[in-house]
């Protein structure tokens, strides 16, 4: 069973697409023990940019914070999106506080 403070967290990493950069990024999550539920990774654009989707159950807010910082770090990373439970909410509350005014 999952502790209350740790959630289902969903990382889209946008890099270059270079024959190391799917192993790089996995590496961020082996180097810390974690086996992502899922990982994919595809071609998009012209230009040949790649987007990674990786997936991770039973992360807390801080520990999800600091893989994204760590994937930023990275030269072949371009960009860094973090979704969490409370992330994928607050869209809807927002809707829902505007919708009551």
């Amino acid at each position: 069973m999952t502790s209350p403070d740790r959630h289902p967290v969903s990382f889209t990493v946008r890099a270059s697409a270079e024959p190391q950069t799917l192993s790089r990024v996995l590496e961020v999550f082996a180097l810390r023990d974690i086996v992502p539920r899922r990982f994919a990774g595809r071609l998009q654009g012209e230009d040949g940019e790649l987007r990674i989707e990786v997936d991770v159950h039973g992360l807390s807010a801080a520990e999800a914070g600091k893989l994204a910082q760590r994937l930023r770090a990275m030269v072949c990373v371009e960009r860094v999106l973090l979704r969490t439970p409370a992330t994928r909410l607050a869209p809807a509350r927002r809707a829902a506080a505007g919708s009551l005014s």
